[in-house]
């Protein structure tokens, strides 16, 4: 098929943290960009937390690029989120952001990179 990409890269895949989520699309794949989106009140936060929760739980050092100040350590801690093991970076402009999780991406070492926005 012309469609078809005979290159294409195959990820694997991570667990989000929630079960259910993870048996109907069969997790996250690593190495590649996943965006959740939707509404406010949504639980779009609360998915970043799990996902992190799990990554961190896994002994992974991750990395949270937080552009609205929803991230609270204390809750994020008291449901499971290794502290020790996230790096927490605060930017309120666009253009931050957006260079802090480039910055962060071309550095490496880090399991999951999470950009809220």
């Amino acid at each position: 098929s012309p469609f078809t990409d005979p290159e294409r890269r195959v990820f694997e895949s991570v667990s989000t943290g929630i079960l259910p989520l993870d048996a109907l699309t069969g997790g996250l794949p690593r190495g590649a960009i996943t965006e959740i989106f939707g509404a406010p009140s949504s639980g779009r936060t609360s998915t970043m937390v799990s996902i992190l929760v799990e990554a961190t739980a896994n002994g992974e050092v991750c990395a949270l690029v937080d552009g609205n100040d929803a991230f609270d350590p204390k809750s994020a801690a008291a449901g499971g989120l290794a502290l020790k093991r996230l790096l927490w970076v605060r930017c309120h402009k666009l253009d931050q952001i957006l260079k802090s999780t480039d910055l962060l991406l071309q550095g490496g070492g880090f399991g999951r990179v999470v950009m809220n926005l």
